[in-house]
């Protein structure tokens, strides 16, 4: 018999088709799982954003979830092909991200996203936004005393939408029936509106209580309208407030004027109504956005101030409790459970797995940079190690359609297995990602006097900015999420085996040289 569902199922979701793309199997069942919680009818899973646009493209489909950073096709890209399609033009689109950077929120906004959501994440803020976006009811809470019936409470209405129609807006203007013409045409749609008769009075207000937003007149005695917003834009209180100039001056250099001075946008008088309205919506949709991303973002910069002590507690503490997840999902698998119960158990497990071997990789490269690790050498078959590599990395980024052309001679290094391992998966993963589609990554070896040498060699070029710290810490350039960590990892690892690593190249190819010690 089926668990029943921790949310109530509302027979609507049943007409929902969900795709939901990530690279990483485990989350896509977990997240399918969630879905199936809610009540959607039908879930689609794709790695990668090449299966996902093959979904699309031969499935009836009523929203996407995507991860942001996948190999390939990451999911802003995704994004921006889907609205490039007017069959998907308002199709909802959420995307999961370990990062809020201020350049990934404005492209994300530009490119037309309907919600976000930042890993990790609950259960709950998943069913909220995703509830949101598609447009369910909200879900009644469960009572906290199972001996009175359980009361319905609707929940606040937090969705865009909703915030939207609650916003603040200020009305600028020194003729009163000008105010008169624009707070009748927006009291509509549930805004409240404030009003100031002069640019003194409309700087008081913004101090005193900020508003979502502010129609500004630019003709106005005494302090006119581009003074308002100067002073409104050197004021950190009330620089991020949205500032739409309204004006009968058309002239382009007014426009020009107007928006170097900070306003999102310039309305000519007379105003048209829906003109107006429609402009409105997107800027406040667009300052919302924006909001949300900025607190989820102070956690996110917050947490990395403490970055050497949540290291610090990887290393030491967290392989404990992985420990005991992983063996409670094997002692319950061990037993006689339903197949739904044995799948979320499986990803259970899996994830533990995933989890405890990160921890002792971030364990091996504390030791690295310590001088403490100490290789189990052995005589190790380069060849197979890099036949292995170039087959996985060859399925994760079927969409670039590279080639991966292996060596011709036989390479045998005293190393350590998975180091190599590890250390071959970082570079020519990073070779699959920055060489242009339908390229070939090359991979070469020799054996000199006491060493062994692999080169990688791939089309796309190195920035010049950051080659003379290529193989640093946490240098990285272009990519949506990337830690710089895998080309300094992969020095550590060659280095700790006895050997080196070195890179070459210019603007349109990249040479990186491995060198190991000879069996």
């Amino acid at each position: 018999m089926r668990r029943p569902s921790i949310f109530p199922v509302n027979s609507s979701d049943k007409s929902l088709s969900v795709l939901v793309v990530d690279d990483y199997e485990p989350m896509q069942k977990a997240i399918r799982n969630i879905l199936i919680e809610l009540g959607v009818g039908k879930v689609h899973l794709a790695s990668s954003g090449a299966e996902a646009m093959r979904h699309l493209k031969e499935m009836p489909i009523s929203a996407v979830i995507s991860d942001w950073n996948m190999p390939g096709m990451t999911g802003l890209e995704l994004l921006e092909w889907v609205r490039c399609e007017q069959r998907f033009a308002s199709l909802p689109f959420m995307l999961l991200t370990a990062e809020a950077t201020r350049e990934n929120i404005r492209a994300a906004i530009s490119a037309g996203i309907s919600e976000y959501l930042l890993k990790p994440f609950t259960l709950h803020a998943f069913a909220e936004k995703f509830q949101a976006m598609v447009g369910l009811a909200e879900r009644p809470p469960l009572s906290p005393d199972i001996s009175r019936a359980p009361t319905r409470v609707v929940a606040p209405d937090t969705s865009i939408d909703a915030r939207i129609t609650d916003a603040t807006v200020l009305v600028v203007d020194d003729v009163p029936s000008n105010i008169k013409v624009i707070v009748g045409v927006l009291e509509e749609d549930g805004h409240t509106i404030k009003v100031a008769l002069s640019g003194k009075k409309a700087l008081e207000i913004a101090v005193a209580a900020a508003p979502d937003i502010i129609l500004l007149d630019i003709m106005m005695p005494e302090m006119d309208g581009f003074e308002v917003c100067r002073r409104l834009k050197a004021n950190p209180a009330t620089a991020s407030i949205p500032v739409i100039f309204l004006s009968a001056k058309d002239e382009s250099d007014d426009i020009v004027c107007g928006l170097e001075m900070g306003a999102v946008d310039y309305v000519t008088k007379p105003v048209e109504p829906a003109v107006l309205k429609a402009r409105l919506r997107a800027h406040l949709r667009s300052a919302l956005i924006m909001t949300d991303l900025k607190e989820q973002n102070c956690v996110v910069h917050d947490s990395a101030r403490l970055r050497e002590d949540v290291e610090r507690i990887t290393r030491h503490d967290l392989k404990n409790p992985i420990g005991a997840i992983l063996q409670t999902s094997q002692l319950l698998l061990a037993d006689e459970r339903s197949p739904e119960l044995r799948e979320s158990l499986q990803l259970m497990e899996s994830a533990a797995r995933d989890a405890l071997k990160m921890v002792n990789l971030s364990l091996d490269m504390y030791r690295m940079e310590r001088g403490e690790y100490r290789p189990k050498l052995t005589a190790v078959r380069l060849n197979d190690v890099l036949a292995r590599i170039a087959a996985e990395v060859g399925a994760q980024f079927t969409g670039a359609q590279h080639k991966y052309v292996l060596p011709d001679v036989e390479l045998i290094a005293t190393a350590e297995y998975l180091l190599c391992y590890s250390l071959f998966g970082n570079l020519i993963k990073n070779a699959a990602e920055a060489a242009p589609a339908a390229s070939t990554i090359v991979m070469s070896g020799e054996t000199v006097p006491g060493r062994c040498i692999v080169r990688i060699v791939n089309r796309g070029g190195v920035p010049a900015a950051i080659r003379e710290q290529f193989f640093e810490k946490y240098i990285t350039h272009g990519k949506v999420s990337g830690t710089g960590l895998g080309t300094y990892s992969a020095r550590l690892m060659a280095e700790v085996q006895g050997g080196g690593i070195e890179l070459s190249g210019d603007d349109t190819s990249t040479c990186l040289t491995v060198s190991l010690r000879a069996a």
